[in-house]
């Protein structure tokens, strides 16, 4: 039983032992944020979790695809058209129309500030939840592929998103040259990841269009 035990996977979003039959591979970052006809090749990083656990997230990742799709288009980065191509591909799908409602009806050119933009200037309004969420959990994989060892969701101290450069805080901009990117496709996802005192931070980078960094205190 005990040699059993050791050869059991620790699943890394809930830190317990996976039965055979409950195993799942997820990427980090999920594969789907990678369009369709550039993953072939592609070197992702895998690792082990329950089946329940990993499909818990299945409808937020997707609504963190199309959230930002605005956003990312705007961008016009050289994966633009591979992501608009996958898009139109997945809105096909029966459950995308009502996602998509959803998402546009947050469009608007009025800030939550009451501030009315200019009408070509658009913004949505997302559910910050459910893409901190999503961060969240990739961030943990990403630990997990670094240190080896589970990372519990309630060490998470800070996150926060960056749409320009200046709203970074400022320890991440320090740290930053100093710090190897780290990427399987930088069009599509990239990182940064070091250490300060008791603390994780990652900077993450999605499309080349949104920024996240994210602070986890050191597990126990």
């Amino acid at each position: 039983m005990a040699e059993e035990n050791k050869t059991k996977q620790i699943c890394y979003l809930c830190g317990t032992s996976i039965e055979r039959d409950q195993l799942s591979k997820e990427h980090v970052p999920p594969k789907a944020f990678y369009p369709k006809n550039i993953r072939a090749g592609l070197n992702f990083q895998v690792l082990p979790t329950h089946k329940n656990c990993n499909n818990s997230y299945k409808n937020d990742e997707e609504y963190f695809q199309h959230a930002f799709l605005i956003e990312v288009l705007n961008q016009k980065s050289p994966i633009t058209k591979q992501i608009l191509s996958d898009f139109q591909r997945r809105s096909r799908k029966p459950q995308m129309p009502a996602l998509m409602r959803k998402i546009l009806k947050g469009i608007s050119n009025i800030t939550s500030g009451g501030i009315h933009l200019p009408k070509e200037i658009l913004q949505v309004e997302i559910d910050q939840l459910r893409i901190e969420r999503v961060v969240l959990k990739i961030v943990r994989g990403l630990f997990y592929i670094e240190n080896s060892h589970f990372l519990p969701l309630e060490n998470a101290k800070d996150i926060r998103f960056c749409i320009n450069e200046s709203e970074v805080p400022e320890l991440y901009r320090l740290y930053w040259p100093h710090t190897e990117l780290r990427s399987v496709c930088p069009d599509v996802f990239s990182y940064k990841y070091f250490r300060f005192k008791n603390l994780h931070l990652y900077s993450l980078m999605f499309w080349k269009a949104i920024m996240s960094c994210v602070a986890f205190e050191e597990p126990r």
